[in-house]
């Protein structure tokens, strides 16, 4: 009995840890295992020996060919929770931020027993992990880790420690990252818990008066956008312009807003450009007599940590680091600061400052007709890289949400892109159907096949400007050729099958960043809303297509609800105007509640 038993327990012990591959057990002994310090005595090591051969077999893979995603390795260690409570070992990352209502909590198991070289494999794609929720989707200076053995934490950090260009990257966001060590107790209750934002409600309970306005700003490399709106939510008018500067006298446009050698020069846009929005509604007989600003919203793309334009921002480029710390970190204040006196302003101000995806998201909580289906939904931009926010209870989570820094391939493929800022490789900026991975899948075409057969495509790949005309020349040849399907000759024809594979496999690659990203929010079913030039058109009808037949097959147990989410081209200047307002409301709401609660406990006594 006993060994029947055993057996059985073996058998199921093989399945579970061997979910995922297939693997050669004879070249591995009970020798190999790691000696003591963090892992268990026992007699019987199969847990350990099993562990081992499965993660060096997928280790090897990651050497022998490209593109392995993460999320097989997310399969495994799944798995390993599974082992008994004796055989495995718990490790939580803990992210604390003053902005989150609690700490988020990441949890994974691993074998007692593993020999050297698996678990020094172990420690690496672990420190993957850490790398992509603390430059990726969470973000935080205060970073704890729970081992049940002192060996393993110490080897993450030093395994953290030789990310210095990482390291360098998260210092101008948030100073430096401290690591601790947790104890049990400072596991949350609640593991993989969201951190939620702003509730996201057109209609915010208070009726403002009319000659209450709010104005929202949006920036990015290309334009400066501006848009007014009064205390109902009515929409006044809205403008874009080009970045500008003073020459001899005269102002001149500018290409580039890195050009800009002082942060004076991007104030002073942004405050003619509210002069020039007010002159507008002025123009237009939409201005209401006595009017008032009472908020003031910015889409910023760049970084946002705690109201706050942090990191490396390109449209700053050109300004010094004292002007960066004085005037571009407190942004929207100086802005509000050099508008006092200008125009009538409320003394208590409403100020927001958003990053570009965060404006984005939030244009489409307000702006949809129902609420979503469920309740996280993945904002994703997919344009020349890949941008994004997390909606929570329909409200925009005050996570980083730099989707372009999670790890989402483990491949030790030399061919994979770089991230420009943060310097590693296998991360969602290039491999998640963006246009980075667009360029990066037809580099490997041209290698492989010599190029398309009818037309020919810029040699120069490394400027993005000749990126982006490559993919927009592609685009519209499809459309060309698609349009005409009946009549192509046999080398536009296959010059059609090869666009249609390039897209579907950005699509593939944008499935395995879903459930890659999904791994961190511990959600099977969620929504996902698209944007992007990635997305327009025929082309980005194959890539999306190609996700949800991907995940169908691959991943049938997850349910992922897509959408093209509505683009407005003073959308997220909009959005701020609008979020302001409401959370000026929602504060009047608190107060007013609060004031009620003292004079009843005020009767009371």
């Amino acid at each position: 009995m006993i060994k029947i038993e055993k057996v059985l327990y073996l058998k199921v012990l093989a399945i579970c840890i061997s979910a995922c591959f297939l693997v050669d057990t004879a070249v591995y002994s009970e020798s190999m295992l790691r000696p003591g310090l963090m892992f268990s005595e026992k007699e019987d090591n199969k847990e350990g020996i099993m562990a081992s051969q499965q993660l060096l077999e997928l280790e090897r893979m990651c050497h022998t060919k490209s593109n392995i995603p993460v999320t097989k390795w997310d399969k495994v260690f799944r798995n390993f929770a599974k082992l008994p409570e004796s055989a495995r070992q718990r490790v939580v990352f803990i992210i604390e931020r003053a902005d989150f209502e609690k700490p988020y909590a990441y949890e994974v198991y691993l074998p007692k027993e593993l020999s050297e070289e698996a678990y020094q494999v172990v420690v690496r794609r672990l420190g993957e992990k850490i790398v992509s929720m603390v430059a990726g989707l969470v973000g935080g200076c205060s970073f704890k880790i729970y081992t049940q053995d002192a060996q393993l934490y110490g080897d993450l950090t030093e395994q953290w420690e030789k990310e210095d260009l990482i390291k360098k990257y998260m210092k101008t966001i948030y100073g430096d990252v401290n690591i601790k060590r947790a104890d049990t107790e400072d596991i949350p209750s609640q593991l993989f818990s969201l951190p939620k934002g702003v509730a996201l409600k057109r209609s915010v309970g208070i009726k403002f008066n009319e000659s209450n306005l709010f104005i929202g700003i949006d920036f990015g490399r290309s334009d400066v956008k501006f848009y007014l709106i009064d205390g109902n939510g009515k929409k006044l008018t809205g403008f874009s312009k080009n970045w500008w500067t003073i020459i001899n006298n005269t102002a001149k446009d500018v290409n580039d807003p890195k050009q800009l050698v002082s942060a004076e020069e991007h104030i002073r846009v942004f405050i003619e450009g509210v002069k020039e929005l007010l002159a507008n509604a002025d123009k237009e007989g939409k201005l209401p007599e006595g009017y008032r600003i009472c908020g003031i919203g910015l889409s910023a793309a760049a970084i946002i940590y705690q109201g706050e334009i942090r990191g490396i921002s390109e449209t700053f480029a050109g300004v010094n680091e004292e002007e960066v710390a004085r005037l571009v970190w407190p942004l929207i204040n100086i802005i509000a600061e050099r508008m006092r006196g200008l125009t009538s302003m409320a003394e208590d101000l409403t100020l927001e400052i958003y990053n570009d995806g965060d404006a984005a998201a939030a244009f489409s909580i307000i702006n949809r007709e129902q609420p979503s289906s469920t309740d996280v939904v993945v904002h994703v931009s997919l344009g020349t890289g890949v941008a994004g926010s997390v909606e929570v209870e329909g409200a925009v989570s005050p996570m980083l949400a730099e989707l372009g820094k999670i790890v989402v391939d483990t491949s030790y493929d030399d061919n994979l892109p770089y991230h420009d800022k943060i310097g590693i490789r296998g991360v969602g900026q290039s491999l998640a159907g963006s246009q980075r991975n667009f360029i990066y899948l037809l580099r490997r075409f041209i290698k492989e096949k010599g190029g398309f057969r009818t037309f020919t495509i810029n040699s120069d790949l490394t400027q993005s400007r000749v990126q982006r005309q490559a993919l927009k020349q592609v685009q519209e040849i499809y459309n060309e050729l698609k349009s005409r399907q009946l009549r192509l000759t046999s080398e536009e024809a296959q010059d059609l099958i090869d666009i249609e594979a390039l897209f579907v496999r950005m699509g593939e690659f944008f499935a395995e960043f879903l459930i890659a990203t999904s791994d961190y929010l511990r959600k099977e079913e969620f929504s996902v809303s698209l944007i992007g030039k990635c997305v327009e058109g025929e082309t980005g009808v194959i890539l999306v297509k190609s996700a949800q037949g991907y995940l169908t097959k691959n991943y049938p147990g997850y349910i992922i609800h897509f959408s093209l989410a509505e683009e407005a081209a003073l959308g997220q200047a909009q959005a701020m105007a609008d979020l302001v307002r409401i959370k000026r409301g929602q504060k009047i709401q608190e107060a007013a509640a609060q004031s009620l609660i003292s004079k009843t406990e005020r009767q009371c006594l």
